[in-house]
């Protein structure tokens, strides 16, 4: 953006699915229908919070993220105006997930989007509705850069069928933890989200 330019850039830079970026996740989402989206992704532990679990924020940016390229699927480039998450259950790390968007409807300018990450059986693990605000249409060619399968596996029938109809979204590894999670240590044993 320069001074006096409200338009966002995307110059391959972001965290979540920028190209350019070496600390990023790297995510590559696929078409799910005409107002749909959906990504396959293993977290490292780098993205941690407490032991062996994803960080609350990580989720949100994942969520959020689904949410945006669910709007790109459904023609439209948009910024985050608002943002509701609902943490079902820990993410874990080192498993496949799924994470998938969908526009729910259009209001002049203002998209209402859902997301939603699943873990490899189709359970729902964390859920956001947002709010979009539309800048106009996505730019000419620039629809299947944004949506493109990366490279990967596929995510398991019963993932597929939890997630929702037409999947054509492929699994993204990102790199593995080059070191275990720590064992359990005396003391420190009771799950966070259980107290």
């Amino acid at each position: 953006m320069t001074p006096g330019d409200p338009s966002p850039v995307d110059d391959g830079a972001c965290f979540a699915c920028g190209p350019h970026n070496p600390d990023g996740l790297g995510l590559h989402f696929a078409r799910d229908g005409s107002d749909g989206a959906r990504a396959g992704l293993t977290l490292d532990r780098k993205y941690q919070g407490y032991r062996g679990i994803a960080h609350g924020g990580i989720v949100m940016l994942l969520l959020d993220e689904a949410m945006a390229h669910a709007s790109g699927a459904a023609g439209e480039q948009v910024v985050t105006a608002a943002l509701n998450a609902r943490f079902r259950a820990p993410v874990p790390l080192g498993v496949p997930l799924v994470l998938v968007g969908r526009v729910l409807s259009k209001r002049g300018k203002i998209l209402k989007v859902h997301a939603a990450l699943l873990d490899a059986a189709g359970a729902v693990l964390a859920t956001a509705e947002g709010s979009f605000v539309s800048l106009g249409p996505v730019e000419e060619g620039r629809l299947a850069r944004l949506l493109e399968p990366g490279q990967a596996e596929s995510p398991s029938a019963t993932t597929l069928e939890a997630a929702g109809p037409d999947c054509a979204s492929r699994v993204r590894t990102i790199p593995a933890a080059t070191e275990p999670l720590e064992p359990e240590r005396p003391g420190n044993s009771v799950p966070i989200w259980a107290v």
